[in-house]
């Protein structure tokens, strides 16, 4: 299985068990801004289409806004069988950190990973927080 791993630098990969490709701005195989559209062409461009088991992208990253041309490219990365993981969905299984590193993140199909899935599911969320009424504004698809 190959793992393309977003906003996760090398020195945090101590036992992960996956042939895997990081990204981020500094101490990572592609070095890249991760919210920027030409980095996501340049991976696309480097790796093909369905090239990557899972991508997953970690929690904690600074300047979160949707993009649906990444969306659409992280879909292209994917193999027909591939997985998201992200930290903040509202869509997808909740399991385990694939890192082990104690969180809890959502693991979603590839199939199921569009932005209009998330918007009919933004349509339905119940809001029961301050913050769940933010998320919900923003729509993220991360």
């Amino acid at each position: 299985m190959k793992w393309l791993l977003v906003g996760i630098r090398n020195i945090e990969l101590s036992s992960f068990e996956h042939n895997s490709v990081t990204l981020d701005c500094e101490d990572a195989d592609i070095l890249g801004d991760i919210f920027c559209e030409k980095t996501w062409f340049d991976i696309l461009g480097s790796y093909g289409t369905e090239s990557f088991d899972a991508i997953m992208t970690d929690g904690g990253l600074m300047g979160v806004r949707r993009n649906e041309t990444v969306v659409a490219i992280k879909n292209k990365l994917l193999k027909n069988t591939g997985y998201i993981y992200n930290y903040t969905s509202v869509i997808g299984e909740k399991v385990n950190d694939p890192l082990g590193r104690g969180h809890m993140f959502y693991k979603i199909s590839k199939g199921d990973y569009t932005v209009n899935n998330h918007d009919l599911a933004w349509d339905a969320f119940r809001i029961e927080t301050w913050g769940d009424s933010l998320r919900q504004k923003m729509r993220l698809v991360v």
